[in-house]
């Protein structure tokens, strides 16, 4: 299923498959081992689907091919509370998730799994983190997080975890209102970012935060 589409569906407790091209449904691909799917992501080198189970309290791995089930991956089921958004380090290689419930983001071996550190001073900048994305020029990660009246996008350094600016990103927290997925536009490299209260997705100057548009 290379390219397809997968849809994490945390009301059903399953991850659903597209056809790339047509978007027609190609039914359930993962229906067992989950209780509420926050965030998919391919494993760089493996290829499984690595998939954080926000109720579980942990990452699990499924064979990307046939959607079975393999196991949870590495040391995060003792080391996260509320797991959502998921991002391979684009030259290490660790595994970085977000946990909602601690208000931080953690790091893992991209590898083996074995728990590295709570990343930086993330603990300290986050309220309810969500959904994460590594700037493709930078290399920076970029954080999309709920604070229970609205909602921002802050930054930090990829390598230290330093956080970069004194406040969120551009004008990201007077734009959005509970924001939950980041992407970076693969041309443009402007931001893209989902806000669920607002029903859309907000695209923002990738490299100022200024705001473009829905």
């Amino acid at each position: 299923p290379i390219g397809n589409l997968f849809v994490m569906d945390p009301s059903s407790d399953n991850i659903k498959e597209f056809e790339r091209e047509t978007g027609i449904s190609k039914g359930v691909f993962v229906n067992t081992n989950l209780i509420s799917p926050i965030r998919g992501v391919f494993h760089p080198v493996t290829g499984n689907l690595l998939v954080s189970d926000s109720t579980n309290g942990d990452v699990r791995k499924f064979d990307a091919d046939t959607g079975v089930f393999i196991g949870i991956f590495g040391q995060t089921a003792a080391n996260q509370i509320t797991p959502k958004g998921l991002a391979f380090h684009p030259v290490t290689g660790d595994l970085f998730v977000t946990d909602a419930g601690t208000g931080d983001m953690r790091r893992y071996d991209g590898a083996t799994g074995a728990f590295i550190d709570s990343f930086g001073v993330t603990a300290g900048n986050l309220v309810s983190p969500r959904g994460i994305a590594f700037h493709p020029v930078t290399g920076n990660i970029f954080v999309a997080d709920f604070v229970g009246v609205g909602g921002d996008v802050e930054q930090f350094d990829g390598t230290t975890g330093a956080r970069i600016g004194s406040a969120p990103f551009g004008n990201t927290a007077a734009n959005l209102q509970n924001p939950t997925g980041l992407a970076f536009h693969p041309i443009t490299n402007n931001l893209l970012v989902v806000d669920v209260d607002s029903g859309g997705v907000k695209e923002f100057d990738g490299s100022t935060g200024l705001i473009i548009g829905t």
